[in-house]
């Protein structure tokens, strides 16, 4: 799963149903989500507000 979805279920776990998650949304405003990238000696990688990091596999454009 990629990292953004992994968030927006991670913000709807309190839930118990749809029911509820929809009379609880949104319980604060939205933040878009926009990584960092760092290069290290084992690649490129995404490092995302909570620290998670993802490697790419693909170089960023110049």
């Amino acid at each position: 799963m990629l990292p953004p979805t992994t968030h927006t279920l991670g913000q709807l776990e309190p839930f118990a149903d749809l029911a509820a998650a929809l009379a609880g949304s949104p319980p604060e405003p939205l933040h878009p989500i926009s990584p960092t990238f760092e290069k290290t000696s084992d690649g490129t990688w995404a490092v995302l507000p909570d620290g998670t990091r993802v490697r790419l596999v693909a170089p960023l454009p110049s």
